[in-house]
């Protein structure tokens, strides 16, 4: 999610994770990226 937040310039998450300043050099590229859960296709296990 930290990588997602900085590649798609999204300074204001990428703070939560201390790397706004990296964000910040991605925030004009209108990069889109989209997160995808690995396990979103698996059954879901009752506790």
């Amino acid at each position: 999610m930290a990588l997602r937040a900085v590649v798609a310039g999204d300074i204001e998450q990428a703070a939560t994770y201390g790397l706004a300043d990296v964000a910040k050099e991605f925030a004009d590229r209108d990069l889109v990226v989209e997160l995808v859960h690995r396990d979103l296709d698996k059954d879901v296990v009752e506790r």
